[in-house]
């Protein structure tokens, strides 16, 4: 089979960029390919707001490069970069927003939108298990 046709998962760069994020390290190959495969990559100059605490979840979104700020009121809670997670609280939870989401400089994102989400935390373990980590471990 010539190369031009033989294409493998680790050939993909947005499969490669996840792959080498930490948070990602337990994701199987064949999970994360579906996961990357699913998702809309998008933009946003600082200042935009990704998500705002208290409105309703419609994205989950991977930071794929910048950083943002996690707020709770007036409250910093945290920053937050490549590799991070956000929105899956409210997402699985089916709960309002639990904080909100400033981009601090320019980021790049993955996102997921409810339904695409929801799907694949049913369909991926490893996904799902990586999720279930995440949620665990935050605050909410």
């Amino acid at each position: 089979m010539s190369s031009l046709f033989h294409r493998t998962v680790s050939d993909d760069p947005k499969f490669t960029l996840l792959r080498s994020m930490a948070s990602f390290a337990d994701v199987a190959d064949g999970d994360l390919k579906a996961f990357v495969n699913a998702a809309d990559f998008t933009e946003r100059p600082a200042g935009f707001h990704l998500m705002d605490e208290g409105r309703f979840a419609y994205e989950v979104f991977v930071v794929l490069a910048g950083a943002v700020e996690v707020t709770r009121g007036d409250n910093l809670v945290a920053l937050r970069g490549a590799g991070d997670v956000m929105g899956e609280i409210a997402v699985i939870e089916n709960t309002p927003r639990t904080a909100t989401v400033t981009a601090v400089t320019d980021v790049q994102l993955a996102v997921w939108d409810v339904a695409t989400f929801a799907t694949l935390m049913a369909d991926l373990p490893t996904v799902r298990a990586l999720i279930d980590k995440l949620i665990a471990a935050r605050p909410h």
